[in-house]
């Protein structure tokens, strides 16, 4: 009798979550066999760069962000309809048949992802999907991006970057130039490559932002939202900030100071200037408000 009081207070009953822990654990099982090969795909290939080297970050982010979520709403939690998941589930199988068979990361990686929302929505259904929807896109984001969509993508934002290094540089007093695309900093000429600049790298900071608004956010949509749109600005401004102090660093020592430590550093450490921004920014949207109306 006790136990039935407890379950009718909590609005749970023990036996779909007994149910649930029965089914969902093989479930859980073969989606990490499934994804296995993806990772170590990734793991061989995209993530040994620095333009990917937060990625595997981001992964086990979300994933922790993923299941704090499906955790968050037990009385949510209802089977999904075969009809939906199932079709899902076999387009992301022969994806990861295609991608494996051309070394295609990519389509492995995409295949992968798609699995694990059919999944999720097998064991817990739409409900509790619509509640995690933020995590569950923020690990499509560890999906790089096809070659001919990343090499647009590069050449916009290596651009933009240039141009916005240069005229800060120029305001700065260095002596710096654009050469056909190039930076020229005294008698040197420097590329921004994709780590500093490139799509994937810019959206997984991007990524690592909004992971952090959500987890400061306190269950405010609006603040989530507000501090998810902000951390675009802010990863563009710490990439930026990387490449001024390059260019300062070679201007000042020379250009053997980029094949130094102090190269991946700089990465380390505009992440770090990101995050410390984009808590600034958390700490402004809660002040600013508060000011006004006190």
């Amino acid at each position: 009798m006790s136990d039935v009081a407890i379950d009718e207070g909590i609005g749970i009953s023990a036996a779909p979550a007994r149910s649930f822990i029965v089914s969902g654990w093989p479930i859980a099982l073969g989606f990490v066999l499934f994804t296995i090969p993806a990772v170590i795909v990734l793991a061989d290939q995209a993530w040994q760069s620095e333009a990917g080297s937060l990625a595997p970050i981001i992964l086990a982010l979300a994933g922790w962000t993923l299941w704090h979520a499906t955790r968050s709403h037990p009385e949510l939690r209802r089977p999904g309809r075969a009809m939906i998941w199932l079709p899902v589930m076999i387009a992301a199988i022969l994806g990861m048949i295609a991608g494996s068979a051309l070394g295609f990361a990519a389509l492995m990686a995409l295949s992968a992802w798609l699995a694990g929302v059919a999944a999720l929505y097998a064991a817990l259904g739409g409900a509790v999907l619509r509640t995690a929807a933020l995590p569950v896109l923020l690990l499509a984001m560890v999906v790089p991006l096809p070659y001919v969509l990343s090499m647009h993508a590069n050449a916009i934002l290596r651009d933009g970057l240039s141009h916005a290094a240069v005229a800060s540089g120029r305001w700065l007093g260095l002596d710096v130039a654009l050469d056909q695309g190039a930076i020229a900093v005294n008698q040197y000429l420097l590329l921004i490559e994709n780590a500093c600049a490139g799509a994937n790298s810019t959206l997984s900071l991007i990524a690592i932002g909004i992971l952090l608004a959500y987890w400061i956010g306190a269950g405010s949509k609006v603040r989530i939202l507000t501090l998810s749109l902000l951390a675009i600005p802010i990863a563009l401004l710490a990439n930026l900030g990387r490449v001024v102090a390059l260019m300062g660093l070679t201007s000042w020592v020379g250009v053997g100071v980029l094949e130094t430590a102090i190269h991946p550093l700089s990465g380390i450490l505009s992440f770090g200037f990101a995050l410390g921004l984009l808590l600034l920014a958390a700490w402004l949207v809660d002040y600013l408000p508060a000011k006004r109306h006190g």
